[in-house]
């Protein structure tokens, strides 16, 4: 019997060890960038409301020591968690592993504060004065950037205490750093008017207040980093929603430092800092990022630590998810071999056994990303390179199309690059304006390039003649023993840019595009899944920035240029004023009007040489032109007569979204400087692109009195640019623009927490009409139908592409479910009803198409993985459950 209750006691003991364990919390400690007030109400809620408790938490709140450095005090684990502002961002360019969790305040709230008497309401007045600031502190940052950048050079003074401010009002110092949500009340509570010096209104918008965390913390418990971060925004949202409550928490628990009436103020100026309004709460916008990250570059920091995939959790998060069996294989794998084309630049090129180009600097990311040496294996050829992953001498193939001959020895990842065929043809020749009109002239192609049984297929007529690489091709053209060449416009742009300006030219396009994939051995499926996951990881911007590296010559040449000219005129001026002072240094009165007069002729044709070549425009507050150059009037039609006090959306493009406009008066309205890139209308219906800088203009009394706008014609890159993400066959974006572009369009609505839709379209039965009708009569089918979908998809936010064979897309914004599906209904409808006769089709005696639709609220949208997804599962129901139809999910 004591036996049995010996066992039963101990059985007890176990369950009630076991249950603590399970519902045990762990124990973490929150670092204050500051004292106790309603600046982190968010944590407070988030504590005291549960939220912490909900995800097992138990966590220890400390406010700031102003003997320490918040921030070091959280990188050396002294606490999990911290919260920082932008600063954190100069701590990571140091190499130090701090990792932003969420930021909390979109704004940063640090400024200057001076007194209203005193005159100083302009950063620029303050050189030489006297500016209290805090010395170790992470906080100024924001301010001492905008000093640095506008050249003012203040006195700074050490060791700042809290009550400094007080300061002020005695005299002892000129300005103050304040946080708008504590120094202005207690001025306000005086009656004691102030100015307030924001470097937001001076193109310094940084991140404010941000939860962080460090890296150790965030690689070897990211779940506790992930329920932390959902348990804080939770506890902001309460807080912001039940303010008058919380402020009485803080006041009776916290801090009773400040009155009620303060918490209030505060409370109103930190949601205002936060903007809920606008941007979804904890929000981190990559485009932001880059611009933080790009001004730490211009003052010349080194900014290649900031990298996102290392410095904000969620990249940490998701970074490649691989399985336990892929990272087996890695860690076995010791080294992965590859093979690339020795001669096709700028996608590679093997010089003197070194690989160079756009797959190289992919290569260089891959191998940060799966920290494993790529090992180069030189070949002589491209044939010589199949042979050898077919022989098991190298363990992939960089970069090359899908064809059924390869698939028997190797697997295929997504593709990665994307370029169309062109054909390349002495410049003496006429343009190609089909395909057709080569007849039987002999066409090269470098030997053993898939493309050759694809157009073989298409155009039987097509004399190919196999060459040994690209220069050889491009020699037999130059030399008239082949009358031209097919390759990717990627490669013979180079080519052509760099060795054959004066004697080759593009003369045509293929309706066809490429897409270039790696290809791995067959036998190692394992790296293909592993390649696909590190594809995907590569960031837009790391994309553009290898594209820009090798296509972008004719744009910097002609940057060069105008430079130049800038750089003469420059020149020619300074030596023109110098020669004035030596003039009038040296010689008689009447010599001196005499030399005086000359320059000021020669100043008189240098203004004239600069209206000439400069394209510029001066408008009033409300946009009307008041001023324009030659070349304004030259590149946009219109005399100088017609353009003087008309408003400057005389020359706006109608293609142009409205919301460009919106954020351009929004940011010089705030006396910021706006760059970008706009599609213009010149009088005779013209379009014309150019890159714009719009500066807002002062009189001698700091009045702002309009706006000058210096711009740049780029319409021939432009009209690269469309060539290189617009399908040739049916004028609509390309797959490589959709994988560049869906990102950036759901992470924009998510601001406004927009409710955006994916529609999936294939068209029925395709295959057999093709087989039926010819792949001719196909391709016309492809347009139509194409036509018809740019047709009904003609609003600012709808985008419409061709996502592969027979299969598009539509990405665009609805009001909701109901909405996108009558947008969907009505489409395939009106597709049916085109009438193109489909004598194999099954559902109908007309061309038909079946849909897939996925429709969300941006903010429940992870990205767009996710939705192609969803929207791919509803087009196969579409399939499975009849065709010609739409299914949506519910």
């Amino acid at each position: 019997m004591g036996i049995i209750k010996n066992v039963f006691k101990s059985k007890i003991l176990l369950i009630i060890l076991l249950f603590t364990f399970v519902y045990s919390q762990e124990k973490v400690t929150l670092q204050l960038k500051w004292f106790h007030q309603f600046q982190f109400a968010g944590y407070y809620a988030a504590k005291e409301k549960g939220f912490y408790d909900e995800v097992g938490l138990d966590v220890e709140i400390k406010e700031r020591d102003l003997k320490f450095n918040n921030i070091e005090q959280v990188i050396k684990g002294e606490s999990q968690y911290g919260v920082a502002d932008s600063a954190l961002f100069l701590y990571k360019i140091t190499n130090e592993p701090v990792v932003i969790v969420a930021p909390i305040f979109q704004h940063s709230a640090n400024v200057l504060i001076s007194l209203k008497n005193s005159g100083i309401d302009s950063p620029y007045d303050l050189n030489n004065k006297n500016i209290s600031i805090y010395a170790n502190s992470t906080d100024s940052f924001t301010i001492l950037a905008m000093l640095k950048k506008l050249g003012i050079k203040p006195n700074f003074l050490p060791e700042r205490k809290s009550d400094d401010y007080l300061k002020l009002i005695t005299k002892q110092i000129d300005l103050t750093s304040a946080y708008l949500s504590n120094e202005p009340f207690y001025f306000k509570e005086k009656d004691i008017d102030i100015n307030v010096i924001d470097p937001i209104f001076y193109g310094f918008d940084f991140y404010g207040d941000m939860l962080f965390t460090n890296k150790e913390e965030a690689i070897n418990h990211p779940l506790r980093v992930e329920k932390f971060k959902r348990a804080t925004l939770k506890g902001w949202e309460y807080a912001l929603n039940h303010k008058e409550e919380i402020v009485q928490l803080i006041y009776n628990k916290y801090s009773a430092k400040k009155s009620i009436e303060h918490l209030m103020f505060e409370a109103d100026v930190i949601q205002k800092m936060i903007d809920i309004k606008n941007v979804p709460l904890g929000t981190l916008d990559k485009g932001r990022f880059k611009y933080i990250s790009d001004l730490y570059k211009d003052y010349g920091l080194d900014n290649k630590n900031l990298n996102v995939k290392d410095f904000i959790f969620d990249e940490f998060e998701n970074h490649l998810n691989l399985t336990k069996e892929e990272l087996n294989f890695i860690k076995n794998k010791k080294e992965i071999t590859y093979c690339i084309d020795p001669n096709w630049m700028p996608f590679e090129k093997n010089i003197e056994s070194k690989h160079i180009g756009i797959t190289a600097d992919y290569f260089k990311i891959f191998q940060e990303e799966l920290s494993i040496p790529f090992k180069f294996v030189p070949t002589t050829n491209w044939s010589e390179s199949l042979s050898f992953i077919e022989n098991k001498k190298c363990d992939f193939l960089s970069l090359l199309i899908v064809s059924e001959k390869r698939k028997k020895f190797l697997n295929f990842t997504k593709p990665y690059l994307q370029s169309p065929l062109v054909v390349v043809t002495r410049n003496d020749e006429i343009f190609i304006s089909n395909i057709l009109d080569i007849g039987n002239k002999k066409v090269g192609i470098v030997k053993d390039y898939a493309f050759i049984e694809i157009l073989k297929e298409k155009y039987p007529n097509l004399n190919i003649v196999e060459v040994k690489d690209i220069e050889d091709g491009l020699n037999r053209v130059k030399s008239k023993e082949l009358y031209g060449f097919i390759d990717t416009l990627t490669t013979v742009a180079y080519m052509i840019q760099n060795k054959y300006v004066t004697q080759l030219k593009i003369s045509g396009k293929f309706d066809e595009t490429l897409d270039l994939s790696i290809g791995t051995r067959y036998d190692e499926p394992l790296l293909t899944n592993i390649f696909n996951k590190v594809i995907n990881n590569v960031s837009s911007e790391d994309k553009q920035m290898i594209f820009n590296k090798y296509t972008s010559i004719k744009v910097e040449e002609k940057m060069d240029y105008k430079q130049i000219v800038l750089w003469v005129l420059g020149t020619i001026f300074l030596f023109g004023i110098i020669l004035f002072i030596f003039i009038n240094a040296n010689l008689k009165l009447t010599k001196e009007i005499r030399k005086r007069e000359e320059i000021e002729k020669r100043l008189k044709s240098f203004n004239e040489l600069i209206d000439e070549n400069i394209i510029s425009s001066s408008t009033d507050l409300r946009g009307y032109i008041t001023d324009v150059s030659n070349a304004f009037c030259r590149i946009s039609k219109y005399s100088r007569e017609e353009l003087i006090g008309k408003n400057q959306n005389i020359v706006r493009h109608p293609d142009m979204s409205s919301e460009v406009y919106k954020e351009l008066w929004k940011t010089i309205s705030s006396n910021k400087i706006w760059e970008g890139e706009i599609k213009d209308r010149a009088k005779d219906g013209t379009d014309y692109w150019i890159h714009i800088k719009i500066t807002p203009k002062f009189d001698e009394f700091n009045n702002k009195i309009g706006y000058i706008s210096i711009k740049q014609d780029i319409t021939d890159k432009k009209i690269i640019e469309e060539i290189s993400i617009t399908d040739g066959l049916t004028n609509l974006y390309n797959q490589r623009y959709f994988n560049d572009f869906s990102q950036k369009f759901i992470n924009s609505a998510k601001r406004e927490n927009h409710f955006i839709s994916f529609l999936i379209i294939d068209v029925d039965y395709f295959k057999q009409y093709n087989d039926t009708y010819g792949h001719l009569m196909g391709d016309n089918v492809l347009k139509k139908v194409a036509t018809a979908l740019k047709d009904y998809s003609s609003r600012s936010d709808d985008y419409c592409f061709r996502l592969g064979g027979e299969e598009f897309g539509i990405l665009f914004k609805s009001k909701n479910q109901e909405k996108a599906f009558q947008f969907a209904k009505m489409i395939l409808e009106n597709i049916e009803n085109l009438k193109i006769e489909h004598k194999s089709s099954i559902v109908s005696k007309y061309i038909t198409v079946s849909m897939g639709l996925f429709s969300d609220y941006s903010k429940n949208i992870i990205d767009i993985d996710d939705i192609y997804k969803k929207a791919d599962k509803m087009l196969y129901l579409a399939k499975e459950t009849g065709r010609n139809r739409v299914i949506n999910e519910l």
